[in-house]
């Protein structure tokens, strides 16, 4: 992280629990002037990175409020927000999928995720029902090596995504490893709720907390508190297709309106700019963009050629001034053939270093 920061100057760092960074990085980061950020969506009380990380972030986000919040505190951060996950449009839609298809990745009844005990004990008795497993970490033994589906192996998004498109009724039921069956204390939504609403794939999904704020129960998403709810709940929903299909095209509009990844950030940005603003606004002023940008000003086409890379996301340099030139068609402008020139006397005095070089 510490190379690349030195190649691409930042000035935020989004962490994430499944990929830790060490202290000392962190240290030195923050040292820099960059703002450290974790994205904490684990539940707090199963996965205790929090304890000894808190301290080296200028900003924790969490899928839990209230307990979840103070402990982090507690351990040393500052700046704690509740944030839960959300779904990628791009990644996460109705398809259209092929008879072949269908006849792979479609069930009246599905299921995707890892075997937990609460999980195994839920589904056990599922054996009478058109019922598909997928997923790791399932045992590879009765009931459970007629449902679990190609030996257990782990899927892709594109793969999952077309379970949940040929699927009648997707079961989501949150990870637990104390409860058998429904936590009666769970509080916060794992991304498959927010996945499946996206795809516009009816769900049937556990009671939550926080579930009543992020979807209307009954218009915009169906839920169970036991397993006989659920299996009656299945029942009910396979023999009326119409209503699935109207609740699951409501839950894909509560996702577009409120729950994507772009709705996150923004709402993260706004948290860190409410405290940074300055901070980042100093950082902005002595970018390297910055001052190409200044000394741009005065030359309209070119100020703009700059202008299309910095919001494109590329490096201050003449590579990405030039990359549409180098692609485009037609007359080129005065100052796109002294861009161009330039880009060409680059590449010859950094080939003729790496010639001698190597002499």
């Amino acid at each position: 992280v510490l190379n690349i920061a030195d190649e691409r100057p930042m000035d935020i760092l989004l962490c994430m629990a499944q990929a830790p960074i060490t202290g000392a990085a962190l240290t030195e980061l923050r040292r820099r002037g960059v703002i450290t950020v974790l994205w904490f969506v684990e539940d707090y009380l199963r996965f205790n990175v929090w304890k000894y990380m808190s301290q080296y972030y200028d900003f924790i986000f969490t899928i839990q409020r209230g307990n979840c919040i103070n402990a982090i505190k507690s351990a040393g951060a500052s700046e704690v927000h509740y944030l839960p996950t959300a779904a990628d449009p791009y990644v996460h839609g109705p398809m259209s999928l092929t008879p072949e298809e269908r006849e792979r990745w479609g069930s009246p009844i599905s299921f995707v995720g890892a075997g937990y005990h609460n999980r195994q004990q839920m589904f056990a008795s599922f054996t009478g029902l058109p019922f598909k497993i997928w997923g790791t970490e399932w045992p590879d033994c009765k009931p459970f090596d007629r449902m679990v589906q190609e030996e257990g192996r782990r899927l892709k998004p594109e793969e999952y995504v077309k379970i949940f498109n040929a699927t009648d009724v997707n079961l989501n039921l949150h990870s637990s490893t104390e409860r058998d069956g429904v936590d009666p204390a769970g509080d916060f939504l794992n991304p498959r709720t927010f996945e499946l609403a996206a795809c516009e794939a009816f769900q049937l999904v556990d009671e939550r907390e926080y579930l009543k704020e992020a979807f209307e129960p009954g218009k915009e998403i169906v839920t169970f508190s036991n397993r006989e709810e659920l299996v009656d709940r299945i029942h009910y929903y396979l023999d009326r297709p119409e209503e699935r299909r109207e609740i699951a095209r409501n839950a894909r509009s509560r996702v577009l309106k409120d729950h994507t990844y772009e709705h996150r950030i923004r709402e993260m940005l706004s948290v860190i700019y409410s405290t940074k603003f300055e901070h980042l606004k100093r950082r902005q002023e002595t970018s390297s963009w910055s001052r190409m940008l200044r000394r741009a000003k005065p030359h309209e086409e070119l100020h703009d050629r700059c202008m299309k890379s910095f919001r494109r996301g590329e490096e201050p340099n003449l590579d990405g001034l030039v990359t549409d030139i180098v692609t485009g068609q037609g007359k080129l402008t005065e100052t796109e053939q002294k861009l161009l020139f330039l880009f060409h006397i680059r590449k010859q005095m950094v080939r003729m270093r790496h010639e001698s070089s190597g002499k």
